[in-house]
């Protein structure tokens, strides 16, 4: 008995999701860095274009990068 097209499907799916999850706590990480830039961020987490990044960033994490470096920037500053 052989792996199914379905069992496939999936198995590509949750690699995919951890794809973008790794990309995603990446651009996390650059973006804590006050001198790189958005572009920076999305570049050294894979993407191609500022666009399709800002796009999977705010669906993954419900805010979009330059949200994200602001409130974890005011978050550190209230330390």
């Amino acid at each position: 008995m052989g792996i199914t097209n379905v069992e496939i499907v999936c198995r590509v799916c949750n690699m995919s999701n951890f794809d973008i999850a790794w990309r995603i706590e990446i651009a996390k990480r650059l973006l804590l860095v006050p001198k790189n830039t958005l572009t920076d961020a999305a570049e050294g987490a894979g993407y191609a274009s500022d666009s399709a990044f800002a796009r999977v960033f705010k669906k993954e994490t419900g805010m979009t990068p330059a949200g994200f470096r602001k409130s974890t920037i005011a978050a550190h500053s209230d330390v």
